[in-house]
């Protein structure tokens, strides 16, 4: 097996890997003959890293029947839109990885989405940074929360009906 489709299964299987495996020949040849890409996701907290997307054209429809995609549960999905709304205050920017926030400032405004503090606290703590939506340094509560590497790599339709949508985060009296 080449070297390149290693790197690819590593990028599959880890989420990240660091940038300079993409320097190896044919990295970017093989992901693109897989209808993938390779992005590039460091910010302010993270090294130099690169994750695997889909390739504009190939983006799967999470709507058909044969896609398997990951689906959160209704505290999950409301504590990810407290993450969006206070580590993403300008939708003109690139939401990765945004802004910091704490793990206390996120649980708080996912109260005010009536999320209960165990399911708000068990999705911040495991859900979210086990599906990459999100990145947890140091701990709870002052811990620190950025947006995580499988937002970097959302494909652009997908982003695009997110900034539509950012108006209706809930930023009211957020403190990110």
């Amino acid at each position: 097996m080449r070297e390149s489709a290693y790197v690819l299964a590593r990028l599959r299987a880890t989420r990240t890997a660091p940038a300079a495996l993409v320097e190896i020949d044919g990295v970017e040849e093989a992901a693109r003959a897989a209808a993938r890409r390779v992005v590039p996701v460091a910010g302010a907290t993270v090294r130099a890293e690169v994750a695997l997307g889909w390739a504009e054209i190939a983006e799967p429809d999470p709507d058909a029947a044969e896609v398997v995609v990951q689906r959160l549960t209704p505290s999950a999905l409301s504590t990810l839109a407290a993450c969006f709304a206070l580590c993403w205050p300008d939708a003109t920017a690139d939401p990765y990885p945004g802004v910091a926030t704490t793990v206390g400032e996120v649980l708080a405004v996912a109260a005010r989405l009536n999320v209960n503090e165990i399911w708000g606290k068990a999705a911040l703590l495991h859900d979210l940074p086990g599906a990459g939506y999100v990145v947890i340094a140091g701990a709870a509560p002052s811990a620190e929360v950025r947006l995580g590497p499988a937002v970097a790599i959302w494909p652009s339709g997908q982003l695009a009906l997110l900034r539509r949508a950012h108006d209706r985060l809930p930023i009211d009296g957020a403190t990110g």
